[in-house]
């Protein structure tokens, strides 16, 4: 399907973590940007995350985030070179897996709500400043996302703050339950392509999932963004890689709600990686050696 110049084409970078030297974070990031030019991209997906210390925590803190004085210089690189910008909140549980804060229980709801309140202002008031073009004020956080009200009134305080796009990004099996898209400009949507067998079993998982999408009432009110959370919780495989993202290609590419997607890959994450090949297309699928490659061949063929 042909995509307007709205559509987002997008990498994943991040978690942002600071490192030692502002120099070295600066220097591995503009490769990366570049990277993301080069290959087609038109948006960038930052990750910023949040340590909480276990599940029943109600503080949560920066942990190895980036501070703000390079967050604000790597969007302006960014926005230097043409790249939209999202940015997006990611709690973590301490020792735990990626997926730990879908689990959360806290000793006290309203403390925890304070200290994420905290957390989703601050941001907004970065994302105001720089004027990124989309705020995700959170992501796939399951336990909370039925308590409408406190959602509600926290998305009307960002808003006074930020002027915006806003989302939240739900887990794929459970975004039908997320109690206040209304209050949102766009649905997001992490998909996590766990311990993957082969690219049949992809698709199949997928295809559910494009399937109830479609049949959503709010997706065919507001549309959807995708983000990849990964492949599978492994460290990063360039040929795992490759099979997540031909999956993600071959599901989403027809999908008329569809208005961006955000592919993380080994290359989108190393400022080491090598340059694209250039690829080609064979019965409508992309003949790449990298995700990159596939995303890239997504992206420049999809342009009207």
């Amino acid at each position: 399907m042909v995509r307007n110049e709205n559509f987002r084409r997008g990498l994943v970078l991040g978690p942002l973590e600071a490192t030692e030297h502002d120099e070295d974070f600066k220097r591995a990031h503009l490769k990366l940007l570049d990277r993301a030019v080069a290959v087609g991209a038109t948006d960038l997906q930052l990750v910023l995350r949040w340590l909480q210390t276990d599940y029943t925590s109600i503080e949560i803190a920066p942990y190895d985030s980036v501070h703000d004085d390079l967050l604000t210089w790597l969007i302006d690189q960014a926005k230097r070179r043409k790249l939209r910008v999202m940015l997006t909140t990611r709690l973590a549980v301490e020792n735990e897996s990626e997926r730990a804060a879908r689990k959360l229980k806290p000793q006290d709801w309203e403390r925890w709500w304070w200290s994420y309140r905290r957390l989703a202002l601050h941001y907004a008031r970065v994302a105001s400043m720089r004027k990124v073009s989309m705020y995700a004020i959170g992501s796939e956080l399951s336990s909370t996302e039925s308590q409408a009200d406190r959602w509600r009134k926290l998305i009307k305080e960002v808003r006074r703050i930020y002027k915006g796009k806003l989302t939240y990004f739900a887990a794929a099996e459970g975004f039908d339950k997320v109690a206040f898209w209304d209050q949102l400009d766009i649905v997001g949507v992490s998909v996590d392509q766990e311990k993957p067998r082969n690219e049949a079993q992809l698709l199949e998982r997928l295809n559910g999932l494009t399937k109830k999408l479609s049949h959503s009432p709010k997706v065919r009110d507001l549309g959807y963004v995708v983000s990849e959370l990964g492949c599978g919780s492994e460290p990063s495989d360039a040929e795992r890689d490759l099979l997540c993202q031909r999956a993600l290609f071959q599901s989403f590419r027809d999908e008329s709600q569809l208005q961006g997607v955000f592919i993380r890959s080994s290359s989108s994450s190393s400022p080491e990686a090598p340059a694209a090949a250039r690829t080609g297309s064979k019965g409508g699928r992309p003949s790449a050696h990298s995700g990159v490659e596939v995303a890239s061949h997504w992206y420049r063929n999809s342009k009207s």
